[in-house]
């Protein structure tokens, strides 16, 4: 099945001169791009592309087999658990492991740190790092490990 729209606003001259703002345009294009990576995640099976003006902006390949879509599994601390016993002064207990690579993904940490600590609301613990372990898989062709000589940091295609 393929989704085509074109000249969506030809007969609304209001809201076609609100997305002549090239602002407004790339905000409305961005929400449908976010809208279409919700849509993969929960659709692996499905090929998904998004352009606009006849350029590619955003596309997906279909997972051949389910498996080889996105997988995530680990632990976590529960919510309530002693903070002491389920975190760290470092960030040297929280392993991230993408496709059985151990890797260093500041964006991932930083979000699994604030989750952690937003279920302890005391100051005591705004320097603590949470003991974890998360294993990402996902298809090869959608990571680039060559970002740096020790490949410890990876680059998520999309």
């Amino acid at each position: 099945t393929t989704v085509s729209v074109l000249k969506l606003f030809k007969n609304l001259p209001v809201r076609r001169q609100y997305y002549a703002n090239t602002k407004k345009c790339k905000e409305e294009l961005k929400k449908v791009q976010d809208l279409l990576m919700a849509y993969a995640i929960v659709k692996p099976d499905l090929r998904l592309t998004l352009a606009h003006n006849k350029v590619v902006v955003w596309q997906k390949a279909r997972a051949a087999d389910l498996r080889s879509a996105i997988s995530l599994d680990g632990f976590f601390p529960k919510p309530g658990v002693d903070y002491f016993s389920s975190s760290s002064s470092s960030h040297d207990k929280t392993f991230i492991f993408v496709n059985n690579r151990p890797v260093q993904q500041k964006d991932i940490t930083k979000l699994l740190r604030q989750h952690y600590t937003a279920q302890y609301p005391s100051e005591s613990n705004r320097n603590r790092y949470p003991v974890l372990v998360l294993r990402i898989t996902l298809p090869p062709s959608s990571i680039d490990v060559n970002l740096t000589p020790d490949k410890t940091q990876v680059l998520f295609h999309n």
